[in-house]
């Protein structure tokens, strides 16, 4: 299985008005648009589609998110799908993984963070002071978008805290207490095909 997410949605009614907002390259700068009815399609300095703007949103489904969309739903992605093909645009891929999983610290060495997700093991790297062995965390895997719309920019992912996650969260990692949430896709709960 492919663990990786290529379009991210966004959608905030209060603050961004009544528009589903994609992208799969969040740092493109828009160098021009077309404008298909309710879809906005947004492309960068190469020509290259980088996202969507579908106004209008309420015409075709509600959506109660406040933010990043970090593992929408089958039918919102049929939604959108639809909506997109509508309008002369291809479909996005259904979601099969969130980039944020529950693994346990299985051995520290020096700065590297051994994690186990029971059919795997991945070494993380960096200073995660107040971490111990059999910690059960948070993993975030690399180039992930975060609800806090920070993206992980490094080659072995990033052991996650709460800010990464909620809005209003603390500067503390995020610890689990059910051992049998090892190796689970955070948002979605067991990962397709045992990965």
């Amino acid at each position: 299985m492919e663990k990786i997410v290529k379009y991210s949605l966004f959608y905030n009614y209060h603050n961004l008005g009544d528009v589903l907002l994609l992208t799969n390259n969040v740092g493109a700068k828009c160098a021009h648009v077309e404008k298909k009815g309710d879809v906005v399609a947004l492309y960068d300095n190469d020509n290259i589609l980088y996202g969507f703007n579908i106004f209008n949103l309420n015409n075709y489904i509600k959506i109660y998110e406040k933010g990043l969309l970090p593992y929408p739903f089958d039918y919102i992605v049929d939604i959108v799908n639809i909506i997109l093909e509508n309008h002369g645009y291809g479909k996005i891929p259904y979601y099969n993984f969130s980039g944020v999983r529950v693994g346990k610290i299985k051995n520290i060495l020096s700065n590297k963070y051994i994690i186990d997700f029971v059919d795997d093991e991945i070494t993380c790297i960096g200073n995660y002071n107040g971490l111990h062995i059999d910690d059960i965390i948070l993993y975030g895997y690399p180039n992930v978008l975060l609800p806090s719309l920070r993206r992980i920019n490094n080659s072995h992912g990033e052991i996650l805290k709460e800010n990464d996650l909620f809005l209003e969260g603390k500067n503390e990692y995020i610890f689990i207490h059910d051992t049998n949430l090892i190796g689970q896709d955070f948002y979605k709960g067991k990962l397709e095909n045992g990965n």
